[in-house]
């Protein structure tokens, strides 16, 4: 990705994104040690929070946590904010049980899990696992993005006049078969739709058309 200010790409460490950090916030060193070696095996980025700021504005899949270094008030914010997280996406791991200040049940995207250290390789196999899950919610959200930006370009086409299903094929390098189901998705949104048969192309029906 590159930088905006210099338009040269980010260096590996300068970059955060939700597939590829970490956020720790309130850990003994020890233990901070032992998450970035296992983190550096994973190629994946560790970035330690000085503030509870850092915990919501910094993207990442995962955050370890001492949540007895953090206040009320911000325990209240942090709560509301990770009810909102699906835990395939970002998950928090409380590695202290919880103060009593902390809303109750706790948002389905926390575990507390105080062992979490007492085994290297339950530590890094809770890494791999989330950051796995991450990627996997990331490229189902891109092949999501990719079809809506290829149906509205379909559209698109098809208000200039007809289209054939092999052309947009060739086009937007997928299979006819998808181009058809991203027409069928149009038509249940409301599109009126046609297809000729002489000219093997589909067509948007005008007002004229549909009275005919």
């Amino acid at each position: 990705m590159l930088n905006p200010m210099t338009g040269k790409p980010f260096a590996w460490d300068e970059y955060y994104s939700a597939t590829d950090t970490i956020l720790i916030f309130g850990l003994e060193n020890d233990f901070s040690a032992q998450i970035c070696d296992v983190a550096a095996q994973l190629n994946v980025k560790v970035y330690e929070c000085s503030v509870i700021e850092d915990l919501i504005a910094i993207p990442a899949f995962m955050a370890i946590v001492n949540p007895q270094e953090i206040s009320q008030e911000d325990a209240a914010l942090l709560f509301e904010l990770w009810q909102e997280h699906d835990s395939s996406e970002f998950k928090v791991i409380f590695v202290e049980k919880p103060c009593s200040h902390w809303p109750s049940p706790l948002p389905s995207c926390v575990k507390v899990d105080p062992g979490l250290f007492a085994d290297l390789q339950k530590l890094r196999l809770s890494i791999l696992k989330q950051k796995t899950s991450a990627n996997r919610q990331e490229r189902i959200a891109r092949q999501c993005e990719e079809r809506i930006s290829r149906i509205l370009m379909i559209l698109k086409r098809l208000q200039k006049g007809p289209v054939k299903t092999r052309e947009l094929a060739k086009e937007f390098k997928v299979s006819v078969r998808t181009v058809q189901r991203d027409i069928r998705i149009l038509e249940r949104i409301g599109k009126p739709i046609g297809y000729d048969e002489q000219e093997k192309a589909f067509f948007l029906l005008t007002r004229e058309r549909l009275w005919e």
